[in-house]
């Protein structure tokens, strides 16, 4: 596969199985941006990026450093070419756990941890691909 002259962004892609994505796509020759939450992950990520990457700092939970990350993307690329989401995590630290036990925040945020996120992301991509504006 060749990944030349693509843009992609790997949405968690700072550690675990996003940055093994963005290391494979880095490979095939794309230019890649990651995000993540912990700054240093990003710090991490934009040494092993290097010159053909960006790491951006993300809740992707939240969908206004979302937008601003994709368009922060597309004014460093120019154009953006696919998204790989993997962002998303345990709510067990909110109150999440055995269905018996979990809180209503723990729950909440285990919600937005995984399922606004990729609502976020995908919208935002939809936007960036179809020249919709927010």
């Amino acid at each position: 596969m060749d990944l030349k002259r693509k843009n992609l962004l790997v949405v968690g892609g700072s550690g675990g199985l996003g940055a093994s994505a963005a290391r494979t796509f880095l490979r095939l020759g794309a230019r890649v941006a990651v995000t993540g939450r912990r700054p240093e992950k990003i710090e991490a990520a934009q040494s092993w990026l290097g010159n053909n990457g960006l790491a951006l700092q993300c809740d992707a939970s939240d969908s206004s450093q979302t937008e601003k990350v994709f368009s922060r993307v597309l004014d460093v690329f120019g154009e953006l070419h696919g998204v790989y989401h993997v962002a998303g995590g345990s709510g067990r630290s909110f109150g999440d756990g055995p269905l018996h036990e979990i809180t209503d925040e723990g729950w909440r945020k285990t919600l937005g941890l995984n399922l606004d996120s990729v609502f976020y992301s995908n919208r935002a991509a939809i936007r960036c691909f179809f020249n919709f504006s927010a």
